[in-house]
């Protein structure tokens, strides 16, 4: 029960996190462009996002283990 709570955790967040992901590494200028209008400002705000856009997927199955372990006796 609890391992397939942990799965379906994983699977969620994996599915939201695939989505900004694609959102953030290839459209992530739009979203900085929200903020700001000063081109600079946007191309850095950019190229951090670009750095930071996998950590979505990958904290996804992070946070669901960190879970699952913490409760799990």
């Amino acid at each position: 029960m609890w391992v397939q709570a942990m799965v379906t955790g994983m699977g969620n967040g994996l599915t939201i996190g695939v989505v900004v992901f694609t959102f953030i590494f290839f459209k992530g200028n739009l979203l900085t462009a929200t903020f700001t209008t000063t081109p600079g400002v946007i191309q850095q705000s950019y190229n951090y996002l670009k750095g930071f856009a996998l950590e979505t997927i990958v904290t996804a199955v992070l946070f669901s283990m960190v879970g699952y372990f913490n409760g799990h006796d």
